[in-house]
Order: C-alpha cells, then structure tokens, then sequence
C-alpha cells in the first residue's frame, strides 16, 4: 500500500508566524547566502537571473524593534537535526547584503514543534537555539496519526547521554 503524506508544514509555518508576529514582519522561506564569485562567474547571465536556487532557504524569517528571528518547523519527530540547519542559516544571513538592515537586531532562532522532543531540546540548548512547543488544536489529529515508530524520535527512549 503506498504511502500516504498529510502537508501540514506550511499551514503549521503560517499560522506560527501569524501568531508570534505581527502580518508584515516576517518573510516565508526566504533565500539566504552569499554566492562566492567565482560560482557566480561560471553561471550564464540565464542562470545568474535564476540563482536562488543555490541559496540556503531556512522556513521563516522575522523581526520586531529588537530581534532578528531565524525560524525553522519540526513537523515530524525525526526531523530534530534542524537545529543545525538553522546555525548555517545565521552564519549565512550575517554575510547576505540583501539582509544588511537587519545586521543590527539581535538574532535569535526558533524550532518550533508541535511536541515535546527531549533530543531536539537538549541539543538547541546547547547550541544557544529556542526551542517552542506550539501546538494549534487542528495539529494533534495529525501528529497522532503517524505510525507508531514515527511519533517519538530515534533515541529518546535511550538512557541520557549527558
């Protein structure tokens, strides 16, 4: 029987950043990085136009008076690796010019889950990311309705490491 994917991402993204934000101040998987010049001088003025592709592309961005906000969505438990992604998306966003307005505001990045997940946790903590457990009511059907091995990550039932 094939398998079956509910996308519950975007809706999930959209309505994380409406809630924390106000409409305006964020931006919906926005490009990120600098492409290095010699890459760029090997593309065709084609290519150059279209060049986003190879830009690192984080779930959200937002602001407010004080904070730069990187933010990246775990939808499904095994997907706690993200908090890596979005240290590569702050190392990029201080080096994109595109983005020069915001070098000012403080950063800080969010994974947003709408579960608890003690892995994911552990390591935004020790990585200086926020992790948020948000969790809108539409959610919970989905999240209880993954395969029994897909509701828990890989490893949290592991005595702990640390």
């Amino acid at each position: 029987m094939p398998r079956k994917y509910t996308k519950v991402h975007d809706q999930l993204l959209v309505d994380v950043l409406t809630h924390f934000f106000k409409v305006g101040n964020f931006i919906i998987y926005p490009r990120v990085g600098n492409l290095k010049k010699e890459f760029v001088a090997s593309l065709s003025p084609e290519e150059k136009r279209a060049a986003s592709p190879w830009r690192l592309r984080p779930d959200g961005f937002a602001w407010d008076e004080e904070k730069f906000y990187i933010i990246e969505l775990i939808v499904r438990p095994n997907e706690w690796y993200k908090y890596a992604k979005l240290i590569e998306y702050e190392k990029a966003f201080k080096r994109d010019p595109e983005y020069v307005k915001y070098h000012h505001l403080k950063t800080e990045m969010w994974l947003v889950s709408p579960e608890i997940n003690e892995i994911a946790e552990r390591l935004c903590k020790e990585y200086g990311v926020k992790f948020i457990k948000y969790a809108p009511s539409w959610v919970i059907p989905y999240t209880g309705s993954l395969r029994k091995r897909d509701q828990r990550p890989s490893g949290q039932s592991l005595e702990s490491i640390s």
